[in-house]
């Protein structure tokens, strides 16, 4: 659940919300000040978010927030596992990232991934926000050991020539 006041992530019926001290179930549902305040891509106070995909990377996440931005629609992106704290830190983020939306234009944002999803990319292939798993873990494998080789390995290597180097030369 989230809460209505901040959008923070809050325990179901566990009390008022940690971040702005709400308590989440007594939170006045405000209505809109005028009929344009939901057509400019801000969240109204009192929907609720609903999830409408998983994504694999933070590009994609980034894409398809674009695309739903463009129709109007607010959205808010949750790392899991800790991701959001890798992004924080360090820029990037291997979790996957789970994409919300309002409940009123939940229908509406599925209806217009569908539609990307048929799309042709530049490719010709249809652009895929669903990339296998399996593909992405490999991806992600690949750069975990790349960056193992760099930062373990060769200041190993380095090590063991410098102790060759002086037993050999003393």
């Amino acid at each position: 659940m989230f809460c209505p006041t901040c959008k923070s992530e809050t325990q179901d019926g566990l009390g008022p919300c940690l971040s702005c001290e709400t308590d989440p179930a007594a939170a006045p549902v405000h209505e809109p000040f005028h009929k344009n305040e939901t057509k400019s891509g801000e969240w109204v106070t009192g929907d609720t978010p609903e999830k409408l995909c998983t994504v694999n990377d933070n590009m994609q996440a980034t894409i398809l927030e674009s695309l739903l931005r463009s129709h109007h629609i607010p959205v808010l992106k949750k790392w899991r596992n800790g991701g959001d704290i890798a992004m924080l830190y360090l820029g990037a983020s291997s979790t996957a990232i789970d994409i919300y939306v309002p409940s009123k234009l939940l229908a509406k944002a599925k209806a217009l991934l569908a539609e990307a999803a048929e799309s042709p990319g530049a490719d010709g292939a249809p652009d895929g926000f669903d990339e296998p798993a399996a593909d992405y873990r490999k991806k992600m494998q690949a750069r975990a050991q790349r960056f193992l080789l760099v930062f373990v390995g060769v200041p190993a290597l380095l090590i063991l020539l410098a102790i060759l180097w002086a037993v050999v030369g003393g």
